[in-house]
């Protein structure tokens, strides 16, 4: 977007970062599932290069 390389090292650390900063998150949303008596579920239609795939949530 702003014409600027980023190094695959450097795609990596974001990532990494970001995991670190969402894992507190991620464990009280595991927990609640865990717990939970009643999950829900969806899909939703997703097209990669002209094909229909499906994403699970």
């Amino acid at each position: 977007m702003l014409g600027l390389s980023i190094s695959t090292g450097g795609i990596h650390n974001i990532l990494q970062r970001m995991a670190k900063k969402a894992l507190p998150m991620y464990n009280t949303i595991k927990q609640k599932v865990v717990q939970a008596t009643c999950i829900g579920a969806d899909e939703t239609g997703v097209n990669i290069n002209g094909k229909n795939h499906w994403a699970w949530t």
